[in-house]
């Protein structure tokens, strides 16, 4: 607190009396000689020996930027008897790069004299180093463990925090509980108090305070019959300078999240209720000192205190605020034009649909991938019905979410997988998947389609049971030449296989040999027997095999988590190594790349982490939404892919 040291200096003064003439001494001071570039460093101006001050001016504070301040203090200097006043202002920087800085001579006229105080250097290293001199003490840091309070945004108020309000001084006969009461107050918003059933509202709770406090969430906020999405965390928030009733509070964060009514009605938010502890300092009797008259601080002090007023006793109150209810009125959606198919969907939204192959043989299996994105309440969407013809046999479908919070109504997609087998030959075609969806802001029902889709079924090989030949014939009496046949292909195959390892292995310098058909993991090998082979064939590192690396941009861009220009970079360099290798010519043509791999003996594992990836990237470019993760492990499949192209990995 600015004005504590008043009192603290002034005690401290009195004790010592050091027995010194008062001297003009004009001195620059930084909080840290190193900082780091996430912190705060305060840079104060102290002017020490003076009557009067006029015209202070600060030097160039570039290349660091001004979060806070200027703050001042006053106060004087009691020695021997004779008083002199001591005027500091306060500073608080931002760095906006790392290295070496000097802070430049501030400078002030005194009795018509400008003087000029020293330099300082300070050092800004990169992250933090665990200190800094932001201020304002947050009110909840003994609850969450502390983070910083520097406001980042414009000052309403000429840089004041709470500590120069002087509200945390009690006059003589100012009640302690009327003062918190007027100085801190709890307050539930709302971005509304009418909204449909899905429609979303923005509730925000904050502590509003001009006093320095230690403040716990007795209540949190209770958003009963809501479906409840988190905005921000109040760790990660910094306080607000906020205007409330024409007065400057700091604004706390407690909760903010966005509530999705989940039935018609009043629904009620219940208050929050906080306990804060404040410490006030008491006017009390100080003896007369022998302090200049006449000056700015000395008409400063009067004002507030009074004439000899100016010792301080610190007391302690604690007090429970509470906020008020809120009442949320939530309108049914109409009746008048639901369409049958109408699930719950709230918002505007777009859909698309696509076939991870349009051509495929009876009994195998395909993916049809249905893309719902836009605003509103994507997680409470249900997938909409499949409706297949008859020879395609579908199952349940799975659901992948990829949502922004922060934002209201929330956005991003939310992708619907529907895995179908061929039961017969055949073309087919796919009706429309129809999303029917209500728009809070016309207020009316509407429906958009996927086309529909195309599908050629060839004949594949008949599914034989177990035990049984497709003539009926038992298969037990004809295993031993089964066996027999199996036997020396299997031998035949490795001595080819050995042979053509060796010539390849002189082309490619292979430190190590390649792994034997008998080591090679199944089709369907978990990633974890995949690394081990990797590792036992060779060095992790691409560039070991001289080969170029198409994956370098995608890499570059994952940095940034952009994933709209990641997903362009992946996608490129996946289908640049694919035709590279498959001798493309530049055509993207995904069924055609799944079966040349199957012509080149790719095992169907493999194909169908091509088929995903090929998807993904695809999917990624309609919506590109952020996602950290999903971004992290498409990277790893293709970098998967790519390995295995260079070792002429096949499994």
């Amino acid at each position: 607190m600015n004005h504590l040291r008043i009192s603290l200096l002034l005690t401290l003064t009195l004790v010592l009396g050091a027995g010194a003439s008062a001297q003009v001494s004009f001195t620059e001071k930084a909080s840290q000689k190193v900082v780091g570039q996430q912190d705060v460093l305060e840079i104060s101006f102290t002017l020490d020996g003076v009557s009067e001050v006029d015209n202070f001016v600060p030097p160039s504070f570039s290349p660091f930027q001004i979060a806070g301040g200027p703050s001042t203090t006053s106060g004087f200097n009691l020695i021997n008897g004779n008083a002199s006043k001591y005027y500091s202002v306060s500073y608080y920087l931002k760095p906006s790069s790392v290295g070496k800085f000097t802070i430049g001579s501030a400078t002030v006229v005194v009795n018509n004299q400008t003087l000029h105080s020293n330099t300082v250097n300070v050092e800004v290293v990169k992250g933090t180093t665990g200190n800094s001199g932001a201020p304002p003490q947050n009110p909840f840091q003994s609850m969450m463990g502390g983070f910083p309070t520097m406001p980042n945004m414009p000052d309403p108020m000429g840089g004041m925090s709470p500590a120069d309000y002087r509200d945390e001084y009690l006059k003589k006969g100012e009640n302690a509980d009327e003062k918190i009461k007027k100085n801190m107050l709890v307050k539930m918003s709302v971005t509304r108090n009418t909204c449909y059933v899905g429609e979303p509202i923005v509730a925000t709770c904050k502590l509003y305070s001009r006093l320095p406090s230690q403040s716990k969430v007795v209540e949190r906020p209770s958003f009963s019959g809501f479906s409840v999405f988190e905005m921000a965390q109040p760790e990660q928030g910094n306080p607000s300078r906020e205007v409330v009733g024409g007065r400057p509070y700091d604004g706390f964060l407690i909760r903010k999240a966005q509530l999705y009514p989940l039935q018609s009605g009043d629904l009620t938010i219940e208050p929050v209720e906080l306990d804060n502890s404040v410490t006030f300092y008491r006017q009390g009797k100080a003896p007369k000192t022998q302090a200049p008259a006449g000056s700015v601080f000395d008409q400063m002090m009067k004002d507030f205190w009074g004439d000899g007023e100016v010792a301080a006793v610190p007391e302690k109150h604690n007090l429970n605020l509470t906020t008020e209810p809120v009442v949320i009125h939530v309108k049914p959606l109409p009746e008048a034009g639901k369409p049958a198919d109408f699930t719950g969907a709230v918002g505007q939204f777009s859909i698309v649909s696509s076939l991870s192959s349009t051509t495929l043989k009876t009994n195998e299996t395909d993916t049809l991938t249905l893309v719902v994105t836009g605003t509103g309440n994507l997680p409470m969407i249900n997938a909409p019905s499949l409706h297949v013809p008859s020879g395609l046999e579908s199952y349940d479908p799975s659901a992948k979410e990829q949502l922004d919070q922060t934002v209201a109504p929330i956005k991003g997609r939310k992708v619907f997988s529907y895995v179908f087998t061929a039961v017969s030959a055949g073309n087919y075609s796919i009706p429309a998947i129809n999303l029917s969806y209500f728009d809070p802001q016309t207020a009316s029902y509407k429906t958009v389609s996927a086309e529909p889709l195309l599908l050629k079924v060839l004949q594949g090989p008949q599914r034989v049971q177990p035990g049984v030949e497709p003539t009926g014939g038992s298969v037990v009496s004809k295993r031993p030449w089964i066996l027999v046949i199996l036997g020396g292909i299997i031998l035949i195959g490795l001595a080819s296989w050995i042979v053509l390892r060796k010539g390849k292995k002189k082309d490619l310098k292979l430190p190590t040999p390649q792994p034997t058909p008998k080591d090679a993991p199944s089709p369907y090998a978990p990633q974890a027997l995949w690394d081990t082979k990797v590792q036992q064939m060779a060095p992790a590192a691409v560039t070991t095999f001289e080969e170029k690396d198409w994956l370098e941009d995608a890499r570059e861009k994952l940095k940034t988590g952009n994933s709209a220009d990641y997903y362009r970079s992946l996608n490129a360099g996946i289908w640049g190594f694919l035709q590279d290798r498959l001798d493309l010519s530049g055509e993207r043509n995904k069924n055609k790349v799944l079966e040349l791999m199957e012509t080149k003996g790719f095992s169907p594992f493999v194909r169908e982490e091509t088929r995903q990836l090929l998807d993904e990237c695809e999917l990624a470019l309609y919506a590109p939404v952020q996602n950290h993760t999903d971004m992290q492990q498409a990277m790893e499949l293709a970098e998967r892919l790519q390995k295995r192209f260079m070792y002429d990995l096949k499994v």
